[in-house]
């Protein structure tokens, strides 16, 4: 008995063993980061422009664009247009807010809301302004609870809404597909 114990022992180590090794070899090519290289060295993004009527976006969005660009690094900040390589144009193009949730007490006032932030990102290259590639939609929405009122959910939104759309404006312009 002992000596199938120690067979069956050995058979469940090599199995263990050649688990491991089918794993880990599906991961040895993995890199992490972005593998591509990006076709420019270095973008000028101007102010934003705001055809919302949210308060105070357009400095929050532009500031979190360019913080979003230096953190990610592959490529850097130019101070103006005849500088870069290429130029970031984000024009903030709507702005809504959905119920998402009632009030107990109260249906027909709202406690939360989905608001969504739509912004048209165009990449121009300055040496061919013309060539420019056509502007790119993105929305990104967050949900304010109105417990302190609409106005103040909605004015601690803005820097979270500006957040996750630097994020998806720095990976729409660096990221390849």
């Amino acid at each position: 008995m002992p000596a199938r114990n120690a067979g069956l022992c050995r058979l469940l180590a090599t199995a263990v063993v050649a688990a491991a090794m089918l794993f880990t070899a599906g991961c040895a090519s993995y890199q992490l980061g972005s593998p591509a290289e990006a076709p420019f060295q270095s973008v000028f993004i101007p102010p934003v422009a705001n055809d919302t009527f949210v308060p105070q976006s357009r400095a929050a969005v532009t500031t979190a664009i360019r913080e979003a660009f230096a953190r990610d690094g592959r490529v850097t900040l130019a101070e103006s247009p005849a500088g870069a390589d290429r130029i970031v144009e984000v024009r903030l193009a709507d702005f809504s807010r959905e119920m998402t949730s009632a009030v107990r007490e109260d249906t027909a006032l709202a406690r939360k809301f989905a608001l969504t932030l739509t912004a048209e990102v165009r990449l121009i290259d300055p040496a061919s302004p013309g060539a420019s590639a056509a502007p790119s939609q993105i929305a990104v929405s967050v949900d304010a609870f109105t417990d302190s009122g609409l106005q103040q959910s909605e004015f601690q939104a803005v820097p979270l809404l500006a957040g996750k759309l630097a994020t998806e404006v720095v990976h729409r312009v660096l990221d390849t597909w």
